[in-house]
């Protein structure tokens, strides 16, 4: 296991589905799931690409979405599971690591990867791998969109200046309900520069406004 699925493991495992459930707030899923449907149909098939308990995979699927749901923590999908085959719904869940997707080729129409789950792949190699493997299962003419931290904010220059690891200083130590964890702080010009080594040739790399945060998100096209 790579050192940042390692990481990331333990830091889900620590945390738990509750404690995760209780960092979401009803206006960040609100806007994450208008954000889903206004670039969706519902002829599509999505990836919830780090769907953690099923927080957007649920009620997507029971609004009549082709949806399919993936995360690396295998106590989050047990939980994802369960809270579906309570509501009555007939969902696919994966455990499954972003750099190496279980999907054939041209598989999805739309791929979402929000709530910085990108931000736990720690080195530039392991983004580029992970977004070529969203370009492969990725059908020709789907969108993939990427929500990442906002790195340019004040407070993250500062720290990252003075306590960030890494080999490009980018890492920073959290902590979420009181366990810890190691995040990537990308930038736009840094976001930029990973996806331009991908196998996306058109993408866009912006500020977005969500849940009342300033964050960066990019939208790559096949």
């Amino acid at each position: 296991m790579k050192k940042s699925e390692h990481i990331s493991n333990k830091f889900y495992e620590d945390l738990s589905a509750n404690g995760l459930a209780t960092l979401a707030s009803s206006r960040r899923t609100k806007d994450n799931l208008k954000l889903i449907k206004s670039l969706s149909k519902k002829s599509d098939k999505i990836l919830d690409l780090a769907c953690g308990y099923g927080r957007l995979t649920i009620p997507l699927a029971k609004a009549g979405y082709d949806i399919i749901g993936i995360d690396l923590a295998q106590n989050l999908i047990l939980e994802a599971k369960f809270q579906a085959k309570k509501q009555g719904l007939k969902i696919r869940f994966d455990v499954g690591s972003m750099t190496r997707l279980p999907y054939k080729p041209e598989f999805f129409d739309k791929i979402f990867c929000l709530w910085y789950s990108f931000d736990h792949l720690l080195t530039k190699s392991e983004q580029v791998k992970a977004l070529n493997e969203m370009y492969r299962v990725l059908k020709f003419g789907g969108l993939t969109f990427l929500e990442v931290s906002n790195g340019e904010r004040k407070k993250y220059v500062k720290k990252l200046k003075e306590e960030g690891t890494g080999k490009d200083k980018r890492i920073l130590g959290e902590v979420f309900g009181d366990v810890k964890n190691l995040s990537y702080k990308h930038s736009r010009q840094t976001l930029r520069a990973v996806c331009e080594k991908s196998k996306f040739k058109r993408f866009s790399v912006r500020f977005m406004n969500s849940h009342g945060r300033r964050c960066i998100v990019a939208e790559l096209y096949k």
